[in-house]
């Protein structure tokens, strides 16, 4: 506390006499564009003035001479007695009014009801707010939060009212002071909205439902035609932007979804129409930059293909002699820098396209003299390693498709006929060939762990051999049973053995183990069983 409790009483008494202090000039914000999407959102943090902190004490606060007697006055009840009380039961005397004071310990102000120090609470005092925190306290200068609720407490401890500032920011307290926020506050015969934070809104668009508004310096609500940073906006009575078409003055103009009045070219609902200098719109011939247009009575601009001379041209959307790539009826057109329109096979910035006998752009997959090619979104043709459909496709330097064995970093691929590259196993003229997902081709390893492919990828088929010095037999379906040199073991990475003529397996420890010779082994009994093996008794 910046005084002694007799001042700050003396004060208290003072704010209720000269009642609430007058808001500063609000500070000036930036005013984004509509676009920019300005909404006031419900807030999730404290007001901007930062609550959590103690802000500098408010120099528009009476002065400390004002405050309270520390001792007032007790006041009579003035609540009737309830007529149909009985009378029987009638007190000898009234309640006595609680009494209640001001007391100041350790320079902090405390606030007492019979004697009691209130904790945790609001005090109305003299029409004011008080609030005493847990230690039971005044609290000053201060944001605080309660509930829902946001509050501020001046340097004599009430709770603002009204149109206040704090830290250099307006906002607006009700009656009870609480802070508002998203919402319009008439005041005055002017409009002003405080935002999610609390602070009043000012030299701002503000984004309210699909709504837009604008608000000045002071915060108060345009109407009308009114001039923000370089364009023109029209906002209605009740300050709502305009857009679209509207008449003024016997003209017609056209305000953006932006709501900024429209001039030179616009695309309104796919038609083009020529707004002058002053945002009229025109009819008639024109003739704009050189080139001459014509706008029917509803101002829209006349458009469409027409051949001439022999070859064909298109007055686009501007109205203007197309060239260059133009999207026509969701196909791309290619149009020579005369307006001629393109066919055939076109060189591009480096890249290839095609344009077929109408002109329109090849994309996807176009088979053109029996060669398969891959046009992208762009139209460019594809070449190298392509994913398309969930695919892997090669293309050559020239665009057309690969299929079959190809020889790519020292690794080989498989293309299939539909150029897709090949995946996991594939029987390709007879023999089977494992690809990873990479499309390589294995050479030199097992395949899970039962099948073989050699150096040449080859996977290995009713045939021995010895692979890490065990030797293995392959069956007619490329799987392996193995014989140690005649032994009756099986590798520790496949310990359970499989006997053929019986269909059993066993595991180490089963009865039988040692003398059971391995014609297959197993990693698990799982792949045992997988092999048509049925597990020994035990």
């Amino acid at each position: 506390m910046k005084h002694s409790c007799r001042s700050l009483i003396g004060a208290l008494t003072a704010v209720t006499l000269m009642g609430l202090v007058s808001p500063a000039a609000m500070a000036d914000e930036p005013a984004p564009s509509p676009s920019d999407d300005v909404v006031a959102e419900q807030p999730t943090d404290p007001p901007a003035a930062t609550p959590a902190e103690t802000p500098a004490a408010d120099s528009s606060a009476p002065p400390a001479t004002n405050a309270p007697s520390a001792a007032p006055a007790e006041t009579q009840p003035t609540t009737a007695p309830d007529p149909t009380a009985d009378p029987s039961n009638k007190p000898s005397d009234p309640p006595a009014e609680p009494k209640r004071e001001w007391r100041e310990e350790n320079g902090k102000q405390y606030f007492y009801e019979n004697g009691v120090k209130k904790t945790d609470t609001w005090i109305t005092w003299n029409n004011l707010k008080y609030y005493f925190g847990t230690d039971g306290a005044l609290k000053t200068e201060t944001w605080l939060h309660q509930g829902d609720n946001w509050y501020y407490v001046d340097y004599y401890g009430a709770a603002m009212t009204g149109r206040r500032e704090v830290d250099g920011v307006d906002y607006f307290f009700d009656s009870d002071g609480v802070m508002q926020a998203n919402r319009w506050i008439e005041q005055d015969g002017g409009s002003f909205y405080v935002q999610s934070s609390g602070a009043v809104a000012t030299n701002t668009w503000l984004h309210l439902g699909d709504k837009w508004f604008y608000v000045d310096a002071k915060g108060i609500r345009a109407v009308g035609l009114v001039k923000v940073g370089t364009g023109w906006y029209h906002f209605s009575d009740d300050g709502v932007m305009s857009t679209g078409w509207k008449q003024i003055d016997g003209s017609w103009y056209y305000l953006g979804d932006s709501g900024a009045m429209a001039t030179g070219w616009q695309q309104i609902g796919g038609t083009w129409y020529y707004l002058g200098d002053s945002g009229a719109m025109a009819t008639g011939w024109q003739q704009i930059g050189g080139t001459w247009y014509y706008f029917d009575g509803s101002g829209a601009m006349a458009t469409g293909w027409q051949q001439i001379g022999g070859s064909w041209y298109y007055l686009g959307d501007s109205g203007a002699m197309a060239t260059s790539w133009q999207q026509i009826g969701g196909s791309w057109y290619l149009f020579s820098k005369h307006g001629s329109m393109a066919t055939g096979w076109q060189q591009i910035g480096g890249s290839w396209y095609y344009l077929g006998d109408s002109g329109a752009m090849a994309t996807g997959w176009q088979q053109i003299g029996g060669t398969w090619y891959y046009f992208d979104g762009s139209g460019a043709m594809a070449t190298g390693w392509q994913q398309i459909g969930g695919s892997w496709y090669l293309f050559s330097k020239h665009g057309s498709m690969a299929t079959g064995w190809q020889q790519i970093g020292g690794s080989w691929y498989y293309l299939g006929d539909s150029g897709a590259m090949a995946t996991g196993w594939q029987q390709i003229g007879g023999t089977w060939y494992y690809f990873d997902g990479s499309g390589a081709m294995a050479t030199k390893k097992w395949i899970e762990g039962t099948f073989y492919v050699d150096d040449s990828g080859a996977m290995l088929v009713s045939t021995t051999r010895t692979i890490d010095g065990w030797n293995y037999t392959f069956d007619g379906n490329g799987r392996w049973i193995t014989v140690n040199n005649g032994g009756y073991s099986c590798p520790a990475w496949a310990p359970i053995k499989g006997n053929a003529s019986s269909k059993i397996y066993h595991r180490p420890g089963n009865q039988s183990y040692d003398i059971t010779k391995p014609e297959a082994c197993f990693s698990t009994g799982t792949q045992a069983e997988a092999a048509g093996y049925h597990a020994a008794k035990r």
